[in-house]
Parts: C-alpha cells; sequence; structure tokens
C-alpha cells in the first residue's frame, strides 16, 4: 500500500456535505441604504437598510443594484441620499459601492483597503 488511508464512508459524507453548505453560502446580497429626512438640531436617524435580495453571483447582485439606483436617481424631487452595495451575506466588506450623487462606482481592494474606482 502506498500509504494510503481509507476515510469512514460517514466522515466522507459529512465532508461532501460541508462543501456543498460552504457553496451554498457564496451567495452576494445588493443592499440599499437609505438616509431618512431628519429635523434641524436633532441627530440624524440611522440610514435604513433594505437587502433587494440574494444573487447567486456577484454580477447579478451588482446588476441589481445598478437597477435600484437608476430608480432611486430617477424619482422627482428626492432629495435624500442613498448607497447600494453587494457583500456576501453577513460580511463586513463590500464587494462593489456606488451612490445617488454621482455614477462612480467603486470596489474594495483587500490587500490595501483602498477604494478602487471602476
Amino acid at each position: 500500500m502506498l500509504g494510503l488511508v481509507r476515510e469512514p464512508l460517514e466522515d466522507v459524507a459529512l465532508y461532501v456535505d460541508a462543501l456543498l453548505l460552504a457553496e451554498e453560502s457564496m451567495t452576494f446580497e445588493a443592499v440599499e441604504f437609505i438616509e431618512l429626512t431628519f429635523q434641524p438640531g436633532r441627530p440624524a436617524p440611522p440610514p435604513r437598510e433594505t437587502v433587494i435580495g440574494e444573487f447567486e453571483t456577484e454580477e447579478e447582485a451588482v446588476g441589481h443594484a445598478r437597477i435600484a439606483r437608476r430608480a432611486f436617481q430617477a424619482a422627482q424631487g428626492d432629495v435624500r441620499y442613498a448607497w447600494w452595495l453587494v457583500r456576501q451575506p453577513g460580511s463586513q466588506l463590500a464587494n462593489w459601492i456606488a451612490d445617488s450623487a454621482s455614477e462612480r462606482e467603486f470596489v474594495l481592494d483587500l490587500r490595501s483597503g483602498q477604494l478602487i474606482e471602476l
């Protein structure tokens, strides 16, 4: 024998289940944040956070976030500020970021922590 070790069938099944679970968790969510209007002299309320949806690919999530941004920008007389991001659910880091004040889009360089304009 060449030093190969046979794993019990139960251990192999657990490993396969763990791989499938990890693959399922590789979803991306598109999230919208809208700053609410407030009365001068009062503290600003936290922005309203809305998950637009969860998607299988980053590209799908970015596409839906772009649609939400265009809809927000097209609203007449809307003076609120909003931003959108794409991230893995529960993540503190964003894969894609855009806001309502410009057409600029960014990604985060994880090595340097710098925002890079697309």
